[in-house]
């Protein structure tokens, strides 16, 4: 597996922890954290995957 898909993959994983946190009515300072994180991961990807 190459580092672009273990980046997706991660993307993905964090981006269930949010859906997790949003449907179980999870804190709204955990949503906000996990939603920077997936923010910061999928701007990783777009700088470095994107085709421009």
């Amino acid at each position: 597996m190459n580092q672009r898909e273990r980046l997706r993959e991660q993307i993905e994983k964090e981006r269930t922890r949010l859906n997790r946190i949003l449907e179980d009515g999870g804190k709204v300072e955990d949503a906000y954290e996990q939603s920077i994180r997936v923010d910061r991961l999928l701007e990783e990807y777009l700088s470095e995957y994107a085709i421009a």
